[in-house]
């Protein structure tokens, strides 16, 4: 019997040593990233072409674009603590992915671009649930901007919300010809209140402060909605006190009040079901509604 346990013994340790990786032959671990030095988004609107990466938020040296698409209709959930329950939409979604073998532990990647994002103006907000992720805010020199951006063995995946980017002045006035309406995304509210949340939501209104600027026979009504959720919180009056506080800021930008009239329709007339998160965001909208000039008299 104890010849036979060291015969075992030898077999075991024989196919050990011979299985065993040698050291040449494993992977070599990554070097250490060098700082990352991102440029700030500028007061112009930058050209977003579809398979290339963000300007202000570049792929590392190995790193290559693999997936770029424009979600018209998703949003993202964010951390209750931020005070904003979602982003988008629309949003635009891209990820860089690794093309060499040698790859960057994800907490490594994720650590040096807060460290760039935070050097070039951004604010970060920490996700303690994930330490890999990174949601950060930009709102300075007219722009406002929302990333979320996810590390893991693949690569980095980000998701972008600009809501003034998709609401530009020329776009305004063309769906209003067509439609006379135009449903508007990114004036934001502070959380549970009827005052505008600055200053993120003013480069959307400075589009309809342009849209009428340059129109100015133009007459609106600014309608609030909101999901079905809101109705317990606030009552009925909150959405009128916002399509006002709308108001309020285009005639302190120099707008007459007597082309805007204030509608709060709350959760009346929704556009999308109640029951899941996308559509609840859908429903919490701004729409911009053409209103007929007055007669001229006879």
């Amino acid at each position: 019997m104890r010849c036979l346990r060291a015969l075992t013994s030898l077999f075991f340790w024989t196919f050990l040593c011979m299985t065993r990786t040698p050291p040449a032959a494993m992977a070599a671990p990554a070097p250490p990233l060098a700082l990352l030095s991102f440029p700030a988004p500028g007061e112009v609107l930058e050209a977003l072409t579809p398979g290339q990466p963000l300007p202000y938020v570049p792929p590392l040296p190995d790193m290559r674009v693999e997936h770029w698409r424009m979600d018209a209709d998703a949003v993202e959930p964010l951390p209750p603590a931020l005070r904003l329950a979602y982003i988008g939409p629309p949003l635009l979604r891209l990820d860089y992915a690794y093309g060499g073998q040698v790859r960057p532990a994800a907490r490594q990647v994720t650590k040096a671009y807060r460290q760039a994002l935070a050097q070039a103006g951004w604010k970060l907000d920490a996700v303690p649930s994930a330490p890999a992720d990174v949601i950060a805010r930009y709102a300075h020199r007219g722009r406002a901007l929302w990333l979320k951006l996810h590390g893991d063995p693949q690569g980095l995946h980000l998701t972008l919300w600009e809501p003034a980017a998709h609401l530009q002045a020329a776009s305004l006035r063309a769906a209003l010809a067509q439609k006379g309406r135009v449903t508007v995304y990114g004036i934001l509210f502070e959380l549970n209140k009827d005052y505008l949340r600055l200053p993120e939501a003013e480069p959307v209104l400075q589009q309809i402060l342009s849209l009428l600027q340059n129109t100015p026979a133009l007459k609106l009504a600014i309608q609030v909605h909101t999901d079905d959720s809101i109705r317990d919180i606030w009552g009925h009056s909150s959405p009128e006190d916002r399509a006002e506080a709308i108001i309020v800021w285009l005639v302190a930008h120099g707008v007459a009040r007597a082309r805007l009239v204030a509608h709060g329709l709350g959760g009346s007339m929704p556009v999308a079901s109640n029951r899941t998160p996308a559509g609840r965001a859908r429903n919490q909208r701004v729409e911009l509604v053409q209103l007929p000039n007055d007669p001229v008299p006879g």
